[in-house]
């Protein structure tokens, strides 16, 4: 033992040790907070949410069973699949220009443009979602806009359909797809596209062939991102969509504020979290996000730990996104009935 403190005195091994203990302490102490806050405010409640799907009023997988006696929630569940997916595609399509724009633009308008995506997270889904309907309404500014140029002779049905649902969820989605783009654009490597330009590539052909491919990671994650959020909302189709377009997490919270079954709620959230998850697996594994997570990383460190640390931040990853999928239930049993009511109307 002697021999053994001898060397590791010699070869600088305490120091180090010591070093990595007290810095392991510190981040524990660090992410204890926020740890504590998720296994209250998240993990016990969805456990409780799981327990009440199974074990109501015994043991039971009847709430499971419904969902495939009664096709309507089928339905219901392929709606919010649809809406997410489209919404997700218009703002991705929308954000690559705008994420595009705020890494090479200067300083001005790459400030212009970050404070125009990030504001409106400062306002509420709710109020965002009324100022559409402002818009989009009978009298709104559009028709009324088309109707005065002659384009129109009566006002469009541009709202409590399919198409208000789209054009206002991708509003409030786009910020989730722009962040991820922008933040994997600054971190491509300039001199390429120099390179590219120097071999005789026109701009077109630089940024087809160099930017674009570089980009996709982010696209990826921006896709991902924003689909998991659309997958969850409630407000926006709640308010801009007619019968035919009711998402999961309606019926979650008609079974929840109306029907006042809890245990078939429980099951449509599992079933929403379930299917989330799964989703993400399968964009982990076609989609090589492994890269945007730290795979492909020049970070300093043995394969083998490179390895670890990409699976633990996809893990990470995998279990918020499942939380806040499935801690649905948790939001609206704690939601007002203004949207209950508002539901049970379009019924």
């Amino acid at each position: 033992m002697d021999y053994l403190h001898d060397i590791s005195g010699r070869t600088g091994l305490r120091p180090r040790l010591s070093t990595a203990l007290h810095k392991h302490w510190g981040v524990t102490l660090m992410i204890a907070p926020l740890a504590l806050y998720l296994v209250v405010f998240y993990l016990a409640p969805l456990a409780g949410v799981l327990m009440q799907s199974l074990f109501d009023p015994e043991f039971t997988l009847e709430h499971y069973t419904a969902l495939w006696t009664h096709s309507v929630y089928l339905r219901v569940l392929l709606n919010t699949l649809d809406i997410s997916f489209w919404a997700t595609a218009a703002s991705i399509l929308l954000g690559y220009p705008v994420a595009y724009g705020m890494t090479f633009f200067g300083p001005v308008w790459r400030t212009m443009l970050m404070a125009a995506v990030t504001i409106p997270f400062w306002i509420s889904v709710l109020v965002r979602t009324y100022s559409w309907m402002i818009i989009l309404g009978r009298f709104g500014v559009i028709n009324n806009f088309l109707q005065w140029a002659g384009l129109t002779d009566a006002p469009l049905e541009l709202m409590y359909n399919r198409c208000g649902v789209y054009i206002s969820l991708a509003y409030v989605l786009l910020p989730f797809a722009v962040l991820p783009m922008h933040s994997v654009m600054l971190g491509i490597d300039r001199t390429l596209l120099r390179a590219a330009d120097s071999l005789g590539s026109s701009p077109w052909q630089s940024f087809r062939r160099v930017f674009l491919p570089l980009s996709l990671p982010g696209v990826a994650a921006g896709f991902l991102l924003t689909f998991i959020v659309g997958a969850g909302t409630f407000v926006t189709p709640t308010l801009m969509g007619g019968p035919k377009d009711t998402v999961i997490a309606m019926s979650i919270d008609s079974q929840l504020e109306i029907v006042n079954d809890w245990g078939f709620a429980g099951a449509l959230s599992v079933i929403l979290l379930f299917t989330v998850m799964g989703l993400f697996a399968l964009c982990l594994r076609f989609m090589g996000l492994e890269s945007l997570f730290g795979g492909t990383s020049e970070a300093h460190g043995t394969p083998r730990n490179k390895r670890l640390d990409t699976r633990k931040n996809i893990v990470i990853q995998v279990i918020a996104h499942g939380i806040r999928a499935g801690g649905i239930v948790v939001k609206m049993s704690a939601c007002s009935g203004p949207y209950a009511r508002n539901a049970a109307w379009k019924r």
